[in-house]
């Protein structure tokens, strides 16, 4: 749906952030922050075709910086393969990703691929 909300826990709110440059709707993404960003890693996207509609997978990371409202395409992100769904987790060095869909088969994966932050 495009929407991107970020909560305040002082204030007990939510507010919702303009996506003007950013990743874009997708579902299946892993998300995490790390520091001063938040990362979304792949995922699925709606999307459609001659035959009708289908779930494309999506092999981006994007990157958004907390404190400036900013989103990028994070080239620097380890792209192994196209992966929906699955888990992520932060570690003292960065972020880990687990598992998921893999993008040939749509089957399920139990890669382990570790993002340093730069």
């Amino acid at each position: 749906y495009d929407d991107f909300l970020k909560y305040n826990p002082g204030a007990n709110s939510w507010e919702k952030i303009p996506i003007t440059s950013g990743p874009g709707d997708r579902s299946g993404t892993k998300a995490i922050a790390v520091g001063d960003h938040a990362y979304f890693y792949g995922g699925t996207k709606y999307t459609q075709g001659a035959l009708g509609y289908y779930y494309r997978q999506i092999n981006e990371c994007w990157r958004y910086d907390l404190i400036r409202n900013t989103w990028e395409e994070y080239a620097y992100c380890p792209v192994p393969e196209l992966l929906s769904y699955g888990a992520i987790f932060s570690t003292d060095r960065g972020f880990i990703l687990f598992g998921g869909r893999n993008g040939e088969d749509f089957d399920y994966t139990n890669k382990m691929v570790e993002f340093i932050e730069e």
